[in-house]
Parts: structure tokens; C-alpha cells; sequence
């Protein structure tokens, strides 16, 4: 009798383990932006990590850094309030082990920007200034569609229907 309760109890457990992960992989994509929100959020975020190089190339005004910075925030605090109706808490602050290693990129992205910048300018022009921050957008976007929320969102999940 005691086998039979300790097996229906494992199976009751290894079905509870499965039902949670079936629902974090459903919150991830309910937290994973619409494509073109993302797309955008990902130009954004590019001509500001690539700001000066893109200044080099456009002339733009000095007023467009705090405006580009003021985009993203606004995207970040909409989305964050569309979450939060949809019943998902949003964490501002890395908890795994992959979202502080974007975070860090990040940083170290924004810190060094310029230099970065002054680099593919002097050293890859005339085919880095477009190549660079092109492919910075197009691996934000895979990313922010993939992972969401620091998880891999499944094919049976992407198949879904919301």
C-alpha cells in the first residue's frame, strides 16, 4: 500500500512539475513584446548604444539623445503596466544568471558606446557603420522575441494561440 501511495505521489509531483513549467513557458509568451514593439524597442536601443557613430553618419542634433532615452523609457513603462494588467509582475532588476550577463553587456554597451562607435568609424567604415549596429538590432529583436523573460520560449508554446 505504502509503494502504491509513494509512486501516485511521485507521478502527482512529476505532473505538478510539468503544469508549473507549462505555465512559465505561457507567461513567457504572454510577456514577449508584439514584433514591431520590439523592433522598434530594438532600433532604439541600438542608436543609443551607437549614438555618436550614427551622429557621425545623419549630423543629428544633440536634443535626440535625451529623446531617444525618453522613447525607450516610455516603451519599458507601458509594456511594464500591459504586464502588470495581464498578471505578471515585472522585475526591473537581473535575477538569473543570463539577465545579469545582459545586463552587464548593457552597461558596458552604454560606458564605452563612444568608443565603440569611434572604432567601427575609423577602423570598419564605410560598410561597419551600417553593418554593426544592424546586426546589433536584428540580435536584439531574435533575442527579445526568444527570451522574454530570461526563458526560452518553446515551439509548442509559440504555437499557441494567446
Amino acid at each position: 500500500m505504502n509503494e502504491s501511495n509513494a509512486q501516485v505521489n511521485t507521478q502527482e509531483a512529476k505532473l505538478a512539475l510539468l503544469l508549473i513549467e507549462q505555465q512559465k513557458m505561457k507567461a513567457s509568451n504572454v510577456a514577449r513584446m508584439p514584433i514591431w514593439l520590439n523592433v522598434i524597442f530594438s532600433v532604439l536601443v541600438t542608436w543609443l548604444v551607437y549614438f555618436e557613430l550614427i551622429n557621425r553618419e545623419l549630423r543629428l542634433s544633440d536634443l535626440s539623445l535625451p529623446i531617444l532615452l525618453l522613447g525607450l523609457l516610455v516603451i519599458l513603462g507601458l509594456w511594464s503596466k500591459h504586464l502588470e494588467r495581464k498578471g505578471l509582475k515585472v522585475k526591473w532588476f537581473p535575477n538569473k544568471k543570463i539577465t545579469y550577463v545582459a545586463f552587464i553587456i548593457g552597461v558596458c554597451l552604454g560606458m564605452f558606446g563612444d568608443e565603440i562607435g569611434m572604432y567601427i568609424y575609423e577602423e570598419l567604415s564605410p560598410w561597419g557603420s551600417y553593418i554593426v549596429p544592424l546586426t546589433t538590432t536584428i540580435l536584439l529583436v531574435y533575442f527579445g522575441h526568444r527570451f522574454p523573460l530570461s526563458e526560452v520560449v518553446t515551439a509548442d508554446v509559440l504555437n499557441e494561440k494567446r
